[in-house]
C-alpha cells in the first residue's frame, strides 16, 4: 500500500493481533525506491533551510558537552573555538575526563570567555577511586567556574569498573554536588 505521508508505517514486529491470520504473515513494510528518494530529498532540504534559519537568525546556541583539553580531539584550542564563536556558540560546557585534566579544564574556563567547566568522574574510573581521589574533587568543584559534577552514573554495559563501586561513586559525586549546589551531568 502507498502511504500518503513520509513516516514509515508501524514496524512489522510490532503488529497486533488481526482477526485474518494472513496479514500477519507479511514481510516487513520498505519504502519503494521513488518514496525513498523522494523522502531523502524532503530531508536534505529541510536541513538546508534550517541552517539558513540558522545563518539567518538572532540565535544563542550552547555546546552541551565538548572536550576541549583533550589534545587528541583538538590539537588546536584557540582554531576550535574561534569556529565556534564563527558559528554562533556562545557557550561551551567543557567536560573533564576524570580528575587528571579537572584542573586544565577549570583553567581553560577561568581564561576563555564563555566557557564552563564540568568535572567528576566517570563510571569507567570509579575503580579507580580513592578518599583522596573525592577530596581533590570536592576542593576543584568548589571553584565558581565548575557549573556541574559530571559526566558520572553507571555503565554498567562495558563494566571497567565493579557495579559496587561504581554505585558508591556515584552517590558520593551525588552528594557533593547536593553539598555544593552544583547541577549533576549524567
Amino acid at each position: 500500500a502507498e502511504y500518503a505521508s513520509d513516516s514509515p508505517p508501524p514496524q512489522a514486529e510490532l503488529s497486533l493481533p488481526t482477526a485474518n491470520p494472513s496479514q500477519q504473515a507479511q514481510k516487513p513494510w520498505r519504502s519503494p525506491p521513488l518514496l525513498a528518494a523522494r523522502r531523502n530529498f524532503v530531508y536534505f532540504t529541510m536541513q538546508r533551510e534550517i541552517v539558513h534559519k540558522l545563518e539567518n537568525m538572532s540565535i544563542r546556541l550552547a555546546d552541551s558537552h565538548a572536550h576541549l583539553d583533550l589534545e587528541d580531539h583538538f590539537p588546536d584550542q584557540a582554531a576550535v573555538l574561534r569556529r565556534a564563536r564563527e558559528a554562533g556558540v556562545l557557550l561551551v560546557i567543557n567536560v573533564a575526563t576524570g580528575l587528571a585534566d579537572a584542573a586544565q579544564v577549570i583553567a581553560t574556563a577561568r581564561t576563555s570567555p564563555g566557557i564552563a567547566a564540568v568535572i567528576g568522574v566517570h563510571p569507567h574510573g570509579a575503580g579507580a577511586m580513592a578518599e583522596a581521589d573525592l577530596a581533590a574533587l570536592e576542593g576543584l568543584a568548589a571553584d565558581p567556574q565548575v557549573v556541574a559534577i559530571g559526566e558520572i552514573g553507571l555503565d554498567f554495559y562495558r563494566r571497567r569498573s565493579p557495579e559496587e563501586v561504581q554505585q558508591q561513586c556515584f552517590r558520593r559525586q551525588l552528594d557533593l554536588a547536593v553539598a555544593l549546589k552544583k547541577v549533576v551531568v549524567i
